[in-house]
């Protein structure tokens, strides 16, 4: 009977005895391991299995021996005479009591193409299935409510919050770890009929469905940021971490999956850069991500045409009111929009990594500038320049010798030129801030440090980088003599810059009241509209020819 089957199956028969040995080998295990039958007729069944696999094995076989009625099954690893691994299916059944069988049959299929089909389809890190897979089961879920207006889905996109800081801190084996812990927290939020995948980097999807009120996708929000409020413990540290979340329903219809997705996501994004723990797509959101797209299809056009221009806001002496410098803003003049404010592009630009080449063309145009406005100049010191770097900018290997490079073809001198860097930039990668500052002091360049107070405001790393000047941002000064002041964190930052040789730069000077509080504190620089708003280069020019302010 047995030769019979073995003819017309391509599965590899076996039939074992309740001590495990083989009494018989069908044919075809010469096509799937590269044995003749009569290679493996009286060894052990367990030999050429995988040794993390044996338990799995010796477990299908005693369930075979405990029940003469029931077919059993399983899917462990095999060898191959040349040494490579199969996975395989088996069923067994038991026949020994068969007088013609005599043992139990094992009928084993190579499944190996699968299993490493679907293994492409799960994430390695955290054992989740892939945005493929994901949206797979969202397409069929949205089949099923389409034949039925109360069935409610809802989908969750979620992205841990300062997940980058962790893998920079502890390492990315770290960050593994903390990956798939969150994604076991995670589970312990989803029913039976859910899906929670991981499509990629610190982003997790959830679908949930058959929910009963569109509320109730709000409540999952709220639970799933309850179920990550504990410390994980990674690495031997107990890391606390946030997460963001967009939510999208399916209340008023969706036709694709990746539609529904995408909403998801963009609501994340919202709820990410507004700073709250999860947000709700709606229509508005929608067009603003149009807008948003749209925005950077400009943006890339507008570098290649240069569209862009410098505007230069004096910066003075406080004492005398003597012009000191210029900071170089930059604007964007729309070819149909008009002026594009910094606070919509620049954000997009840093995103999308087109501020680099915008802040290498700002750098060049301020010291081509400066370098024809100085035979102008009769101040009684170097008249210096202010430009912006971000952090996009400021961690690329190449800035110091690119900064090299433009004061060689303007002939600015390196002492007038100022470079000005965010908190935020530095706290990005530390290490490769301090080498970048330190080349660039070895130039000659200075380096001032923006926005101080707003941020982290490390003590350690001031004493640390080699900054000549700290800015006060404005939302400190703006306040200035008003109830709640804020007279006591500038006199405190105007102090610190004394005691490490720093001077200091108050942004947003709108009135003499500000900058005769801030003469008397000690503050040796600002600038602001009392002063002079952001000039257009002749403009700045005339300035640089008459440079007291009244």
């Amino acid at each position: 009977m047995l030769d019979l089957l073995a003819v017309h199956s391509a599965d590899l028969i076996e039939v074992v005895g309740s001590d495990h040995l083989r009494s018989w080998v069908s044919p075809s295990v010469q096509h799937l391991l590269g044995y003749d039958p009569e290679e493996l007729i009286g060894s052990s069944v367990l030999s050429r299995v995988l040794p993390e696999d044996r338990a799995v094995l010796e477990e299908l076989l005693q369930r075979c021996a405990d029940d003469p009625n029931e077919p059993v099954r399983a899917e462990y690893r095999l060898t191959t005479q040349s040494g490579r691994s199969i996975f395989v299916d088996v069923v067994a059944r038991n026949l020994l009591g068969n007088e013609s069988v005599a043992g139990m049959v094992l009928t084993s299929r190579d499944i190996t193409e699968r299993v490493q089909r679907e293994r492409k389809m799960f994430d390695a890190v955290t054992g989740l299935p892939n945005r493929v897979v994901f949206l797979d089961r969202l397409d069929a879920a949205l089949r099923r409510a389409s034949n039925d207006p109360n069935y409610l889905l809802a989908v969750l996109s979620l992205d841990l919050d300062r997940f980058k800081v962790v893998n920079e801190g502890l390492g990315h084996d770290a960050g593994d770890l903390l990956l798939h812990a969150v994604a076991r927290r995670l589970e312990s939020c989803m029913g039976p009929r859910d899906t929670l995948a991981h499509p990629g980097g610190d982003e997790f999807s959830m679908l949930f469905e058959d929910l009963s009120d569109p509320d109730d996708s709000r409540k999952l929000a709220d639970d799933i940021h309850q179920a990550l409020s504990e410390p994980f413990r990674i690495a031997e540290s107990e890391i606390y971490t946030t997460a963001s979340i967009g939510i999208s329903t399916n209340v008023k219809g969706y036709d694709e999956a990746a539609h529904m997705l995408r909403d998801a996501e963009t609501a994340m994004n919202r709820a990410k850069s507004a700073g709250h723990r999860h947000e709700t797509f709606s229509t508005v959101m929608h067009i603003e991500a149009l807008k948003q797209v749209q925005l950077d299809t400009d943006l890339r056009r507008a570098i290649d045409r240069e569209e862009f221009s410098v505007l230069y806001q004096p910066i003075v002496f406080l004492s005398s009111g003597e012009l000191a410098g210029f900071e170089s803003l930059v604007r964007w003049i729309h070819p149909e929009e008009g002026l594009v404010s910094p606070a919509e592009f620049i954000p997009v630009a840093e995103e999308t990594g087109l501020i680099a080449p915008i802040d290498r063309w700002v750098l060049n145009q301020s010291c081509e500038a400066g370098a024809g406005w100085l035979g102008e100049w009769q101040g009684p010191k170097p008249l210096w320049f202010s430009v912006n770097i971000s952090s996009t900018q400021f961690s690329r290997k190449d800035l110091v010798g690119y900064v090299e490079q433009v004061l060689q073809n303007s002939g600015i001198e390196a002492g007038q030129l100022k470079l000005e860097i965010t908190e935020s930039a530095i706290m990005e990668s530390p290490e490769a801030a301090l080498e970048s500052l330190q080349g660039l002091r070895g130039l000659g360049v200075r380096l001032a440090l923006d926005d101080f107070g707003t941020g982290y405001s490390s003590l350690s790393y001031l004493h640390r980088f080699p900054f000549d000047t700290l800015k006060i941002d404005q939302s400190f000064v703006s306040r200035l003599g008003q109830p709640d002041d804020q007279m006591g964190i500038v006199r405190t930052i105007i102090a610190l810059a004394d005691n490490m040789g720093m001077d200091v730069v108050a942004e947003g000077i709108e009135d003499q009241a500000q900058w005769d509080i801030l003469s008397e504190l000690g503050c040796l620089y600002g600038q602001g509209y009392y002063f002079a708003r952001p000039l257009e280069p002749r403009d700045a020019l005339q300035r640089v020819r008459k440079p007291r302010f009244e």
